[in-house]
């Protein structure tokens, strides 16, 4: 398990995404508290990971929430106006994965797809995303 940018390995891309847990209310993080880990998170990865080039930093939003979970985390807009925002004034990357759902299916929890809905979604995402990167 990776606990801190020096326990990285050399890589090209590191993606971000914690928004849905930073925008619950049982945690009550503020935008700015979020905001504020998230530049630190940008700076340690660009100044600590060694033995290659800086890599890609891509923040990432997910997927919708509903129900119970949903109420809990009804400032997740707000949140994720901040990544698109984080994204263009730090100068990396933006993942958008809200928009690629279907908004007809619900996730039993209400905030967690089944593996199933993941992989339809996510990792189609990714590669579109990356291989221009990549290529660069």
């Amino acid at each position: 398990m990776v606990t801190t940018t020096a326990d990285l390995p050399a890589t090209d891309v590191v993606l971000v995404e914690f928004l849905a847990n930073d925008s619950d209310l049982l945690d009550w993080m503020t935008v700015r508290e979020s905001r504020e880990n998230h530049v630190a998170i940008i700076r340690s990865l660009r100044g600590r990971i060694r033995g290659c080039q800086q890599p890609a930093i891509v923040l990432m939003t997910m997927n919708p929430v509903h129900g119970a979970r949903g109420l809990l985390r009804h400032r997740l807009p707000a949140f994720e106006g901040m990544y698109a925002e984080l994204a263009r004034r730090a100068g990396v990357g933006l993942l958008d994965l809200r928009d690629r759902w279907d908004p007809r299916e619900r996730f039993r929890d209400g905030l967690h797809p089944t593996d199933d809905q993941a992989n339809a979604v996510i990792p189609p995402a990714v590669v579109d995303y990356l291989t221009p990167l990549l290529r660069a």
